[in-house]
């Protein structure tokens, strides 16, 4: 009986959020079309027109990942309409929530910093809507000082996270490099298997008070 309620313990704790490590984007990469980081995927996209999605490649080194364009600096900017996607399909088979996210800028920050949104699928073609996610761009969160800033938590939860810049070109402001990310992974069924542990551990605990 013991044995049964600590199975059943240890089960709705397991089954409970598990929080991933932090996630670190720098490092080498000359430019690929993807770059990976402790299982997180991240891509590069930009827009040309309202809608239309083009994938692209990108980069990365000490600041972190960008988007690999015809700057000098590797960076994500708003001038050309540039977007990173974190894929954390990989390390995850439920919902995820993103804890914080760090932004490395190289010129001197403001607000509103950069934009956001979670989306079910990678972009491509016309989807997703730009136009529709308008009013999901939002600054989470309080950021600090210097080049590299901390957001978090973000609103929102899914599988990509996608990232870009709201204003600026290179020699303005808010041009950023993913830098990092820490995030909760809650697998899918989580909750059910957590009520199905703690009804056991329950159990448990009321056929030994009988026997008592």
């Amino acid at each position: 009986m013991k044995s049964l309620i600590q199975l059943g313990l240890l089960a709705a704790l397991a089954c409970g959020s598990a929080y991933g490590n932090p996630v670190s984007f720098t490092g080498t990469n000359a430019g690929a079309s993807s770059i990976t980081a402790s299982g997180l995927v991240v891509k590069g996209f930009y827009t040309t027109g309202v809608n239309n999605w083009n994938a692209t490649d990108v980069t990365q080194d000490s600041l972190g990942i960008g988007v690999y364009s015809q700057n000098a600096n590797f960076v994500v900017e708003g001038e050309y309409k540039e977007y990173l996607t974190i894929d954390f399909g990989a390390t995850a088979t439920g919902t995820v929530t993103v804890n914080s996210l760090v932004l490395n800028f190289p010129n001197t920050e403001t607000s509103p910093y950069f934009k956001y949104a979670w989306i079910s699928a990678l972009p491509a073609g016309t989807s997703p809507s730009l136009t529709g996610l308008t009013t999901n761009w939002t600054t989470p969160g309080t950021p600090g000082t210097g080049d590299l800033v901390s957001f978090g938590p973000l609103a929102g939860q899914g599988r990509y996270l996608l990232i870009g810049a709201i204003n600026g070109s290179q020699s303005t402001t808010n041009v950023f490099a993913l830098n990092g990310v820490t995030y909760t992974s809650v697998p899918d069924g989580a909750s059910t298997l957590a009520l199905m542990g703690a009804a056991v551990a329950t159990l448990g605990l009321a056929a030994r008070r009988r026997k008592q």
